[in-house]
């Protein structure tokens, strides 16, 4: 990507491509393994907001079933609630395979009709992360998702902790996963090789007056390099109640386009009506 004759030039292994603007969206991993590269380069504050700026190694695998076996009978609702709680949470489980004892993850049930409605499933999710997250994305690295022996690894590996639910009977059909599927972030390089920005404590290990100040980052990467008409969009550079979600992603899109907007002096009603279009895109 560089600065041209009043113009950005992005340069692609389609061919060459100029543009007044350019907001650059790909997830952070990306930026900090330079997949793009930037002529002149970025600013030292920018670049080092980018290094500084910690991305997470979230994964996620949903365990699907025929029908939530692990919802309370009809005579156990009269005692308080007709479904199992949507939130559990292992810590440290000695009952699941050895390399899997140091574990800690969460699962969550979308099966009850009182939270989802129409739209809840006899699917559980669990949010791995750490030691477990890489053991999963190793696991499946080489693996097809449709293949059996992808569905014989998922279900090996997660079968200690639904097998631990209410009612679970090990020759019951619907106590056996009809579809599993894991996300595999982590081997991406598309997504950056990880989830989404998060913050770790003590990032450089010394003493607290000399840790990054990754507040600051996330404003420089917010704020881009206007005067070259460069901007990043992105969960990295969302306000900070909304970093790491989609939500935030979708909210720093709409700021940079409303900066570019007025960058070409548009009055507010103009933009107003340009977002809204794009919202109904």
């Amino acid at each position: 990507m560089e600065k041209g004759d009043k113009k950005l030039i992005v340069k692609t292994t389609n061919g060459s491509f100029g543009f007044d603007e350019v907001v650059v969206t790909v997830p952070l991993g990306c930026l900090k393994f330079n997949t793009l590269q930037f002529h002149p380069n970025l600013p030292q504050n920018v670049s080092q907001a980018i290094t500084d700026a910690s991305y997470g190694r979230l994964e996620k695998v949903f365990v699907a079933f025929a029908a939530p076996f692990w919802e309370r009978s009809d005579t156990d609702a009269s005692r308080g609630g007709d479904t199992y709680p949507m939130f559990t949470h292992f810590l440290r489980p000695t009952y699941a395979l050895e390399e899997q004892r140091s574990w800690t993850l969460e699962m969550l049930a979308l099966s009850s009709t009182a939270l989802f409605g129409d739209h809840a499933q006899p699917l559980l999710v669990f949010h791995l992360w750490g030691a477990a997250a890489a053991h999963v994305t190793s696991a499946i690295a080489s693996l097809t998702p449709s293949s059996d022996e992808y569905y014989i690894v998922i279900d090996t590996l997660f079968r200690p902790f639904y097998s631990r639910l209410p009612n679970y009977k090990e020759d019951r059909p619907d106590c056996a996963p009809t579809a599993v599927l894991a996300t595999n972030w982590q081997n991406d390089a598309l997504a950056g090789n990880g989830s989404y920005t998060n913050f770790t404590t003590h990032y450089r290990g010394g003493p607290l007056k000399d840790d990054p100040a990754i507040d600051d980052g996330v404003r420089a990467m917010r704020h881009g390099l206007p005067e070259r008409g460069l901007w990043f969009a992105g969960e990295h550079t969302a306000p900070f109640v909304a970093l790491g979600t989609s939500t935030g992603a979708y909210w720093s899109g709409e700021a940079v386009a409303t900066r570019i907007m007025e960058r070409y002096t548009l009055s507010s009603q103009v933009q107003s009506n340009l977002l809204e279009e794009c919202r109904n895109w």
